[in-house]
């Protein structure tokens, strides 16, 4: 995998999560509301985590 499908399955996730917080919202979900932005951090966190990750692999790698 090259770095720019990296790149695009961090911003698909991260877009996933933000449309999980935003439905979260919704009246009709107000049951599920709780464990859906638990969910939503624990997916920022995996993306935060990735980013950072990739970050220090780039940095490690020398080919800046």
């Amino acid at each position: 995998m090259n770095a720019p499908e990296r790149h695009q399955l961090i911003t698909a996730l991260v877009t996933a999560v933000t449309a999980l917080f935003l439905i979260a919202g919704l009246p009709q979900f107000a049951r599920w509301r709780l464990v859906m932005r638990r969910a939503v951090i624990v997916g920022y966190l995996c993306a935060l985590g990735l980013a950072l990750v990739e970050v220090a692999v780039w940095l490690s790698s020398g080919t800046r």
